[in-house]
């Protein structure tokens, strides 16, 4: 009887034949097959495949290589400071205007009406401070003009955004109907950390927290320029300047309101109980030109400024009046005393 075929000694490290373990399968002996040896990781073969290779003798050496090959197919780290799982801007691209600003602001700019950016907050000392500062240096009107402020202006969001709508529905047509379009803003000041009327010990203005903006006058596409002060605007604009104003802001100071906003117009969105409003604006016509006084002849000019000196007509005036009679003296009573200066 043949002797059953036992299974091919293994050799183990250093030549030494090492006896294999039987191999039983339902509880009899089978031959013992080795497996073949893996073959060596390619180079296009990825991380993932060599993980995913069985258990199996040789596996080992098949890890070893794939830890070679890894550093070639591993992304490098990301950049320091960014954050994992956002998109990274490319480099060279600056951020899209508009980005970080409220959302208020933001839909503006979007829609092309202002043209906008966040700059950084603004801290001072006491009640100033904008932590949220927008500068605006243009709008764009309602057929798509673009009007610049000069200059720009740093204002809150809140500001920023009842300015434009201002400017664009309200100032625009109105200056339209003079036979010209809106070319220009001219801007007297925005922020500014500063009490009220810059007078020392009052109250913190609305320009020191981005509330207020003060428009001295406007710039006209035929070069006409439009100043508030020494009453250079012309009567009808100034009616629907004010009308306009009042309704969207919540303070409004013009010339004759304090005797400080003779030369601009200041606008803010103060909160005040009660929702009080502030409207102080004295409209006024531009002032008739002085005629000319023309002396004449025989009067000096002195005398033709003033309306001093004789003239026909006063003469004949003071021809034609009734003398007045004075009354005639009383006679002497008993006891009065002589009066010496009419030599009594």
């Amino acid at each position: 009887m043949a002797e059953e075929p036992g299974p091919r000694p293994a050799e183990a490290p250093g030549g030494q034949a090492r006896s294999p373990q039987p191999l039983t399968i339902g509880g009899k002996r089978v031959a013992y097959v080795p497996l073949p040896e893996p073959r060596p990781l390619e180079l296009d073969e990825t991380e993932e495949d060599a993980q995913s290779a069985p258990d199996a003798p040789g596996t080992q050496a098949a890890e070893t290589s794939a830890q070679e090959v890894a550093p070639l197919l591993i992304p490098p780290p990301p950049p320091s400071g960014s954050q994992v799982g956002r998109p990274q801007k490319p480099s060279g691209v600056e951020a899209v205007a508009g980005e970080d600003l409220p959302e208020a602001c933001a839909s503006l700019v979007a829609q092309q009406a202002m043209l906008a950016v966040r700059v950084a907050a603004i801290e001072s000392p006491g009640a100033c401070g904008l932590p949220v500062a927008v500068k605006v240096s243009a709008i764009r009107l309602q057929d798509g003009k673009l009007v610049t402020l000069q200059p720009a202006a740093v204002l809150a969001c809140e500001t920023a955004v009842n300015f434009t709508n201002w400017m664009r529905d309200d100032m625009a047509p109105a200056i339209e109907t003079m036979g010209a379009q809106l070319e220009a803003i001219k801007v007297a000041a925005s922020y500014d950390c500063r009490p009220r009327n810059r007078i020392r010990g009052a109250q913190m203005s609305e320009h020191g927290r981005g509330n207020a903006i003060d428009v001295g006058g406007f710039v006209l596409s035929d070069q006409r320029v439009l100043d508030v002060k020494k009453n250079g605007l012309p009567l009808p604009l100034q009616t629907a300047m004010k009308t306009s104003a009042c309704e969207r802001f919540t303070t409004v100071l013009g010339p004759g309101s304090d005797g400080y906003h003779e030369d601009h117009i200041h606008v803010d969105i103060a909160k005040r109980r009660l929702d009080i409003r502030l409207c102080r604006w004295t409209i006024k016509g531009p002032t008739p030109p002085a005629e000319p006084v023309v002396a004449r002849a025989g009067q000096s000019e002195g005398e033709a400024a003033t309306g001093s000196g004789s003239s026909p007509a006063s003469d004949a005036r003071l021809a034609d009046a009734s003398p007045i009679p004075f009354p005639t003296p009383r006679p002497p009573l008993p006891g009065d005393r002589p009066n010496r200066a009419r030599g009594g």
